[in-house]
Protein backbone atom coordinates (compact mmCIF):
# COMPACT_ATOMS: atom_id res chain seq x y z
CA UNK A 1 0.00 0.00 0.00
CA UNK A 2 1.24 3.63 -0.94
CA UNK A 3 0.74 6.58 0.98
CA UNK A 4 0.30 9.58 -0.27
CA UNK A 5 2.72 12.91 0.77
CA UNK A 6 3.57 16.49 0.39
CA UNK A 7 6.54 18.82 -0.35
CA UNK A 8 6.14 22.70 -0.42
CA UNK A 9 8.63 25.05 -0.55
CA UNK A 10 8.79 29.05 -0.41
CA UNK A 11 11.71 30.28 -1.82
CA UNK A 12 14.14 33.31 -0.68
CA UNK A 13 15.78 36.37 -2.74
CA UNK A 14 18.79 35.09 -0.80
CA UNK A 15 18.69 32.02 -2.68
CA UNK A 16 18.95 33.63 -5.60
CA UNK A 17 21.84 34.65 -7.91
CA UNK A 18 22.49 38.12 -8.43
CA UNK A 19 20.13 39.23 -11.60
CA UNK A 20 21.93 39.08 -14.98
CA UNK A 21 20.92 42.09 -16.76
CA UNK A 22 19.30 41.99 -20.13
CA UNK A 23 21.26 45.00 -22.08
CA UNK A 24 18.73 47.79 -23.36
CA UNK A 25 19.83 51.18 -23.10
CA UNK A 26 19.57 52.73 -19.63
CA UNK A 27 18.23 49.33 -18.61
CA UNK A 28 19.31 48.43 -14.53
CA UNK A 29 19.38 45.50 -12.86
CA UNK A 30 16.32 44.40 -10.07
CA UNK A 31 17.39 43.96 -6.73
CA UNK A 32 15.86 42.39 -3.46
CA UNK A 33 13.36 43.46 -1.62
CA UNK A 34 12.21 42.97 2.24
CA UNK A 35 12.92 39.56 3.40
CA UNK A 36 12.03 37.07 -0.04
CA UNK A 37 11.11 39.60 -3.10
CA UNK A 38 12.76 40.69 -5.96
CA UNK A 39 11.97 44.98 -7.22
CA UNK A 40 12.34 46.21 -10.83
CA UNK A 41 12.38 49.90 -10.20
CA UNK A 42 12.21 52.57 -13.32
CA UNK A 43 12.36 55.88 -12.89
CA UNK A 44 11.54 58.60 -15.64
CA UNK A 45 10.72 61.50 -14.15
CA UNK A 46 13.56 63.12 -16.08
CA UNK A 47 13.30 61.75 -19.54
CA UNK A 48 17.01 62.37 -20.26
CA UNK A 49 18.41 60.75 -17.48
CA UNK A 50 16.21 58.23 -16.33
CA UNK A 51 15.85 54.77 -17.06
CA UNK A 52 13.95 51.29 -17.18
CA UNK A 53 14.95 47.80 -15.31
CA UNK A 54 15.17 44.38 -16.88
CA UNK A 55 16.79 41.26 -15.48
CA UNK A 56 17.11 37.69 -15.07
CA UNK A 57 17.27 35.76 -11.66
CA UNK A 58 17.85 31.92 -11.00
CA UNK A 59 18.33 30.15 -8.08
CA UNK A 60 22.13 29.52 -6.63
CA UNK A 61 21.53 25.55 -6.52
CA UNK A 62 18.90 23.40 -7.78
CA UNK A 63 16.63 21.29 -5.89
CA UNK A 64 17.62 17.44 -5.53
CA UNK A 65 14.14 16.13 -5.95
CA UNK A 66 14.43 12.55 -4.66
CA UNK A 67 15.87 14.26 -1.25
CA UNK A 68 13.42 16.32 -0.66
CA UNK A 69 10.70 13.64 -1.59
CA UNK A 70 12.00 10.33 -1.13
CA UNK A 71 9.28 8.43 -2.62
CA UNK A 72 7.58 7.57 -6.05
CA UNK A 73 5.13 9.33 -8.61
CA UNK A 74 6.82 12.85 -7.67
CA UNK A 75 4.22 15.46 -9.45
CA UNK A 76 3.85 19.13 -9.10
CA UNK A 77 -0.04 20.48 -8.10
CA UNK A 78 0.32 24.21 -7.20
CA UNK A 79 2.97 27.39 -7.65
CA UNK A 80 1.84 30.56 -6.35
CA UNK A 81 3.65 34.50 -6.62
CA UNK A 82 2.71 37.35 -5.07
CA UNK A 83 2.96 40.42 -7.22
CA UNK A 84 2.71 44.39 -6.48
CA UNK A 85 2.64 47.62 -8.39
CA UNK A 86 3.60 50.88 -6.69
CA UNK A 87 4.23 54.56 -7.04
CA UNK A 88 2.25 55.07 -10.27
CA UNK A 89 3.68 56.75 -13.57
CA UNK A 90 2.62 57.05 -16.62
CA UNK A 91 2.68 54.63 -20.18
CA UNK A 92 3.90 51.97 -17.82
CA UNK A 93 4.91 48.23 -18.81
CA UNK A 94 5.19 45.37 -16.45
CA UNK A 95 6.54 42.06 -17.03
CA UNK A 96 7.48 39.10 -14.79
CA UNK A 97 7.40 35.39 -15.43
CA UNK A 98 8.48 33.04 -13.41
CA UNK A 99 9.56 29.15 -15.21
CA UNK A 100 10.95 26.17 -13.37
CA UNK A 101 13.30 23.92 -14.79
CA UNK A 102 13.37 20.24 -14.98
CA UNK A 103 17.51 18.93 -15.51
CA UNK A 104 17.74 22.27 -17.43
CA UNK A 105 14.07 22.21 -19.63
CA UNK A 106 11.19 24.67 -18.90
CA UNK A 107 8.41 22.30 -17.89
CA UNK A 108 6.63 25.16 -15.96
CA UNK A 109 5.87 28.74 -17.59
CA UNK A 110 3.74 31.52 -15.61
CA UNK A 111 3.34 33.80 -18.73
CA UNK A 112 3.05 37.10 -17.72
CA UNK A 113 2.39 37.45 -13.79
CA UNK A 114 -0.50 39.93 -12.71
CA UNK A 115 0.37 42.90 -10.38
CA UNK A 116 -2.02 44.48 -8.04
CA UNK A 117 -1.83 48.29 -7.95
CA UNK A 118 -0.75 48.99 -4.66
CA UNK A 119 -1.88 46.04 -3.18
CA UNK A 120 -0.57 42.42 -3.48
CA UNK A 121 -2.14 40.08 -5.58
CA UNK A 122 -2.00 36.21 -6.13
CA UNK A 123 -0.78 34.35 -9.03
CA UNK A 124 -2.18 31.00 -8.53
CA UNK A 125 -1.58 28.38 -11.33
CA UNK A 126 -2.77 24.89 -10.19
CA UNK A 127 -1.30 22.57 -12.70
CA UNK A 128 0.00 18.77 -12.56
CA UNK A 129 3.46 18.12 -13.42
CA UNK A 130 4.87 14.79 -13.48
CA UNK A 131 8.65 15.67 -12.36
CA UNK A 132 9.45 11.38 -11.26
CA UNK A 133 11.65 11.08 -14.42
CA UNK A 134 13.84 14.78 -13.08
CA UNK A 135 16.96 14.66 -10.83
CA UNK A 136 16.51 18.10 -10.09
CA UNK A 137 14.75 21.58 -10.19
CA UNK A 138 15.35 25.25 -10.81
CA UNK A 139 13.60 28.09 -10.90
CA UNK A 140 13.89 31.51 -13.16
CA UNK A 141 12.34 34.63 -12.88
CA UNK A 142 12.41 37.41 -15.39
CA UNK A 143 11.77 41.10 -14.78
CA UNK A 144 11.35 44.01 -17.04
CA UNK A 145 9.75 47.47 -15.96
CA UNK A 146 9.42 50.64 -17.91
CA UNK A 147 7.41 53.39 -18.39
CA UNK A 148 6.98 56.93 -20.31
CA UNK A 149 7.37 58.97 -17.56
CA UNK A 150 7.14 59.22 -13.36
CA UNK A 151 8.57 56.46 -11.86
CA UNK A 152 7.36 53.09 -10.99
CA UNK A 153 7.83 49.36 -9.28
CA UNK A 154 6.96 45.79 -9.41
CA UNK A 155 8.02 43.39 -6.63
CA UNK A 156 7.44 39.83 -7.31
CA UNK A 157 7.55 37.32 -3.47
CA UNK A 158 6.89 34.39 -1.82
CA UNK A 159 7.12 32.11 -4.33
CA UNK A 160 5.99 28.64 -3.51
CA UNK A 161 6.08 25.13 -4.97
CA UNK A 162 3.85 22.51 -3.83
CA UNK A 163 3.80 18.67 -4.49
CA UNK A 164 2.92 15.43 -4.21
CA UNK A 165 5.13 11.56 -3.81
CA UNK A 166 4.30 8.53 -2.79
CA UNK A 167 5.99 6.22 -0.39
CA UNK A 168 5.27 2.85 1.47
CA UNK A 169 5.84 3.92 4.73
CA UNK A 170 2.83 5.06 6.61
CA UNK A 171 3.38 8.20 8.16
CA UNK A 172 3.70 9.62 11.57
CA UNK A 173 0.92 12.05 13.23
CA UNK A 174 1.31 15.57 14.95
CA UNK A 175 -0.75 18.52 16.09
CA UNK A 176 -0.50 21.59 14.78
CA UNK A 177 -1.31 24.55 16.63
CA UNK A 178 -1.24 28.51 14.83
CA UNK A 179 -1.47 31.35 16.35
CA UNK A 180 -2.85 34.31 14.14
CA UNK A 181 -1.84 37.79 15.25
CA UNK A 182 -1.62 41.57 13.87
CA UNK A 183 1.88 42.44 12.35
CA UNK A 184 2.08 45.78 13.47
CA UNK A 185 0.67 45.16 17.16
CA UNK A 186 1.43 41.81 17.82
CA UNK A 187 -1.88 41.60 19.11
CA UNK A 188 -4.87 38.46 18.69
CA UNK A 189 -6.83 38.04 16.08
CA UNK A 190 -9.80 36.50 16.93
CA UNK A 191 -12.43 34.76 14.33
CA UNK A 192 -9.89 34.38 11.75
CA UNK A 193 -10.58 31.87 8.98
CA UNK A 194 -7.57 29.07 8.80
CA UNK A 195 -7.24 26.27 6.46
CA UNK A 196 -4.13 23.99 5.96
CA UNK A 197 -4.15 22.77 2.37
CA UNK A 198 -1.82 19.32 1.26
CA UNK A 199 -1.25 20.21 -2.56
CA UNK A 200 -5.27 20.87 -3.50
CA UNK A 201 -6.77 18.82 -0.83
CA UNK A 202 -8.11 20.57 2.56
CA UNK A 203 -6.77 19.02 5.59
CA UNK A 204 -8.34 20.71 7.95
CA UNK A 205 -10.32 24.42 8.60
CA UNK A 206 -10.98 26.07 11.97
CA UNK A 207 -11.54 29.81 13.19
CA UNK A 208 -9.32 31.49 16.19
CA UNK A 209 -10.65 31.30 19.55
CA UNK A 210 -10.12 34.98 21.44
CA UNK A 211 -6.26 34.55 22.19
CA UNK A 212 -6.06 34.52 18.55
CA UNK A 213 -5.44 30.50 18.31
CA UNK A 214 -6.71 27.28 16.53
CA UNK A 215 -5.25 23.86 16.83
CA UNK A 216 -5.29 20.63 14.43
CA UNK A 217 -4.63 17.12 15.99
CA UNK A 218 -3.10 13.82 14.43
CA UNK A 219 -1.78 15.49 11.01
CA UNK A 220 0.21 13.45 8.96
CA UNK A 221 4.27 14.70 9.19
CA UNK A 222 4.72 16.29 6.02
CA UNK A 223 4.91 19.68 3.73
CA UNK A 224 1.32 21.94 3.87
CA UNK A 225 0.26 25.23 2.91
CA UNK A 226 -1.38 27.11 6.02
CA UNK A 227 -3.51 30.45 4.96
CA UNK A 228 -5.28 32.59 6.97
CA UNK A 229 -7.79 35.36 6.38
CA UNK A 230 -9.70 37.80 8.51
CA UNK A 231 -11.93 40.73 8.25
CA UNK A 232 -10.33 44.26 7.88
CA UNK A 233 -7.03 42.34 6.84
CA UNK A 234 -5.14 40.89 3.86
CA UNK A 235 -5.19 36.70 3.34
CA UNK A 236 -2.14 35.14 3.56
CA UNK A 237 -0.22 31.76 3.07
CA UNK A 238 2.90 29.87 4.81
CA UNK A 239 4.23 26.49 3.62
CA UNK A 240 5.03 25.04 6.66
CA UNK A 241 6.40 21.58 7.67
CA UNK A 242 4.93 19.54 10.44
CA UNK A 243 6.78 17.18 12.64
CA UNK A 244 5.96 15.17 15.44
CA UNK A 245 4.85 14.61 18.26
CA UNK A 246 3.42 18.92 17.45
CA UNK A 247 4.68 22.25 15.84
CA UNK A 248 3.76 25.83 16.38
CA UNK A 249 3.64 28.61 13.93
CA UNK A 250 2.55 32.32 13.78
CA UNK A 251 0.94 33.91 11.28
CA UNK A 252 0.86 37.53 10.95
CA UNK A 253 -1.49 39.25 8.97
CA UNK A 254 -1.55 43.12 7.83
CA UNK A 255 -4.19 45.12 8.36
CA UNK A 256 -5.80 46.73 5.53
CA UNK A 257 -5.20 50.50 5.05
CA UNK A 258 -8.26 52.19 3.69
CA UNK A 259 -7.88 55.24 1.38
CA UNK A 260 -8.49 58.74 2.68
CA UNK A 261 -11.53 59.64 1.24
CA UNK A 262 -11.03 62.36 -1.58
CA UNK A 263 -10.73 65.93 -0.84
CA UNK A 264 -13.83 66.59 -3.35
CA UNK A 265 -16.03 64.60 -1.65
CA UNK A 266 -15.52 66.57 1.92
CA UNK A 267 -15.59 69.75 -0.86
CA UNK A 268 -19.37 68.37 -2.36
CA UNK A 269 -20.78 67.61 1.05
CA UNK A 270 -20.05 71.27 2.15
CA UNK A 271 -21.16 72.92 -0.87
CA UNK A 272 -24.63 70.73 -0.25
CA UNK A 273 -24.21 71.65 2.99
CA UNK A 274 -24.04 75.42 2.71
CA UNK A 275 -26.74 75.71 -0.36
CA UNK A 276 -28.96 74.05 2.47
CA UNK A 277 -28.08 76.83 5.19
CA UNK A 278 -28.30 79.95 2.98
CA UNK A 279 -31.15 79.08 0.41
CA UNK A 280 -33.36 75.87 1.44
CA UNK A 281 -33.86 76.02 4.84
CA UNK A 282 -34.52 80.23 4.81
CA UNK A 283 -37.09 78.91 1.81
CA UNK A 284 -38.85 77.12 4.49
CA UNK A 285 -38.95 78.71 7.47
CA UNK A 286 -39.88 82.09 5.39
CA UNK A 287 -43.59 82.65 6.22
CA UNK A 288 -45.76 82.76 2.91
CA UNK A 289 -47.17 86.39 1.43
CA UNK A 290 -50.69 86.89 2.39
CA UNK A 291 -52.89 87.00 -0.58
CA UNK A 292 -53.68 90.69 -2.01
CA UNK A 293 -57.55 90.96 -1.67
CA UNK A 294 -59.53 93.60 -3.53
CA UNK A 295 -62.93 94.57 -2.44
CA UNK A 296 -64.86 96.40 -4.94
Amino acid sequence: MSYRKTWSKTWNNTEFKDPVPVEYPGAARPTRHASTGFRSYADMRNPLLGRGCEGLWLTRSPINIINVMPGTQQKILKVTVEGYHGLGGVGFNLQAILKILGNGSVIFDSGRLSHGDEKWELNLFEREIDISRYSNLNLSLYQNTSLWLGETEQIDADITVTAEYYVDVPPVTADVEIEVINKETGLAIKNAFIRLMSGSIVVGTGYTDGQGLVKFINIDEGSYILSASAADYYPTELAIKIEAPAVYYILKLVKVVKPPTPWYVYAGVGGIGLLTVFAIVPALIRKPTPPIMIVR
